[in-house]
């Protein structure tokens, strides 16, 4: 008797390649996954606006805008008129570096006078953040120059008086012997009011201030409810093309 059998092994076949193919699929797409897996995550860009200003005792880095970095990943470097003068991490691992806020390098003795380019390196991607130039006086970069003043008004002069939450009409006249194209900012301490330790002034006839480019400086500035009543005293800070800084305070009574 004889016994037929070819469907039957056709059938089994088909089901043997098929089962062959999909182990084929799974082998490539685990192949696939595994390498994308070596290969990582892009890392992130990361974005920095950063100014600059330098005295005989300390450089100043401004973070203008862009990404909150940790300070331990940062090294500054110093080169003035094409010397390599310092290079130093930017502060302690963890600590971080946000907008609005400064990184404050202290210099063990003065750098050598003339242009110094400041550039910013992150450690682990060996990548060149930012850079900012700085002038340097010969002898005399701490030195704040004659006639370099601030006169500083709240609401105008009229009324200081301000009931907390609000805000504060702040208005800063800056007098620099060089004139005005030497300022490079000027910046509020409003820690007196329990606010941040820098909000910048504008002389651009925004943001409070009343015209562009008079060397009036202005900003309404926040007094949060968090604020101590009584009264309070405001900073006010000036700093030019080579550093130099003047400063002056004006106070407001909180209700």
């Amino acid at each position: 008797m004889q016994h037929k059998t070819g469907g039957r092994d056709a059938a089994v076949s088909d089901i043997v390649g098929t089962v062959l193919l999909i182990g084929v699929t799974v082998a490539l797409v685990g192949a696939a996954a595994l390498q994308l897996t070596q290969a990582g995550t892009p890392e992130m860009a990361i974005r920095l606006a950063m100014t600059a200003t330098g005295n005989s005792t300390a450089i100043t880095l401004l973070h203008a805008g862009g990404s909150s970095l940790d300070e331990g990943q940062l090294n500054v470097l110093v080169t003035v008129n094409g010397t390599r003068a310092l290079q130093t991490a930017a502060g302690p691992v963890g600590a971080r570096w946000s907008v609005g806020n400064a990184l404050v390098i202290p210099l063990s003795e003065p750098l050598p006078p003339g242009q110094a380019e400041v550039t910013l390196v992150h450690v682990d991607r060996s990548e060149v953040l930012a850079t900012a130039a700085i002038y340097f006086r010969s002898n005399a970069a701490a030195l704040t120059p004659a006639g370099f003043t601030l006169e500083a008004t709240l609401n105008g002069g009229v009324n200081s008086t301000i009931t907390a939450p609000g805000q504060v009409l702040a208005t800063v006249a800056v007098t620099h012997p060089d004139g005005r194209k030497m300022v490079r900012y000027v910046f509020a301490n409003t820690t007196g009011v329990d606010g941040p330790s820098w909000a910048a002034l504008r002389d651009d006839g925004t943001h409070g201030d009343a015209a562009a480019a008079d060397s009036t400086w202005s900003a309404l500035l926040a007094v949060p409810f968090s604020s101590i009543r009584g009264d309070r005293t405001l900073g006010f800070t000036a700093v030019d093309l080579a550093g130099a800084s003047a400063s002056t305070t004006a106070m407001v009574n909180v209700v």
